[in-house]
């Protein structure tokens, strides 16, 4: 595991805004090397100069939409090229909204897959080769969610992709595990709603994932955008999440639950799998069922 963090090499994604951005502040108060990368150039110009003030050995800047497999490709091998390891990658780039699967246009499914989940998979693809060469300490995060232990109503594709990052982690350490592979360790970050740029999901939408379905005219999707305007704005304070992160690499801590009190809501649901018992919405609202 990673205990000193000075002089290593560190890619962050999503790093313009959110937990991105705090995570790049505080590998920067550690004298780490940095590329970040986002896809919002002007966020993640202001946050290259921003964490170089704050402590960084060096810093570069990958502007890209990272849910193509090539710019992950190239984001790995520009971190390589820049400074000669890959210590740490934090895989946090991602998007969220709600709505049911009946009605959520089929890009913004396909763009939330592409982003939440093929980039962290194409992340660990690129990064773990390099870091088994190394045999140095290396560590992975992947930003998950709650979202990825519990299931709500109206996030299916959401929690379909935090799901899915919880379990290609699991079976990636599974894997590196039997090929006696003890340098690579991981974190999975698991918080809830927290006062991120999440809301604004849609700065960031890539052309490619533009449409004009009447969907988005609709009150369906304008009550959708102020429920999560909503819960991000009255979300959980965002300070601690880094320092969390880093305790985790530190201390080699796999589960990372900001907001341990989420806990009791995976429980009704493991409950439910451990009982063969229909999930019901009430039962998971706490109502007597």
């Amino acid at each position: 595991m990673i205990k000193e963090f000075r002089g290593k090499t560190a890619v962050i994604t999503g790093a313009g805004n959110g937990f991105g951005a705090e995570l790049a502040r505080e590998a920067a108060r550690r004298g780490m090397k940095l590329l970040l990368a986002d896809i919002d150039g002007p966020a993640l110009q202001a946050m290259v100069a921003e964490t170089r003030k704050l402590g960084a050995q060096e810093v570069a800047g990958f502007e890209a939409d990272l849910s193509l497999y090539e710019n992950v490709r190239d984001m790995i091998a520009k971190a390589v090229s820049l400074y000669g390891t890959l210590d740490l990658l934090i895989n946090n780039a991602g998007i969220g909204f709600d709505g049911t699967i009946w009605e959520v246009p089929l890009n913004d499914a396909d763009w939330m897959i592409d982003i939440n989940l093929k980039a962290m998979m194409w992340g660990m693809r690129e990064a773990i080769p390099i870091m088994m060469k190394q045999g140095t300490p290396c560590h992975i995060v992947n930003v998950s969610s709650s979202s990825g232990v519990i299931t709500t109503k109206g996030m299916w594709v959401y929690h379909a992709t935090k799901h899915g990052v919880v379990a290609a982690t699991e079976s990636t350490v599974y894997d590196l595990q039997l090929r006696g592979v003890s340098n690579i360790r991981f974190s999975l970050l698991l918080p809830g709603f927290v006062q991120t740029d999440l809301n604004h999901y849609n700065r960031h939408r890539p052309e490619r994932y533009q449409s004009d379905d009447p969907f988005y005219a609709s009150d369906t999707y304008r009550a959708s955008q102020a429920y999560l305007d909503e819960v991000i704005t009255h979300g959980a304070p965002i300070d601690n999440i880094a320092p969390l992160v880093f305790d985790a690499i530190q201390n080699d801590k796999f589960y990372v639950f900001p907001q341990p009190e989420l806990l009791a809501v995976a429980k009704i649901r493991f409950e439910d799998i451990l009982q063969n018992r229909y999930p019901n919405i009430l039962r998971l609202r706490g109502d007597d069922v």
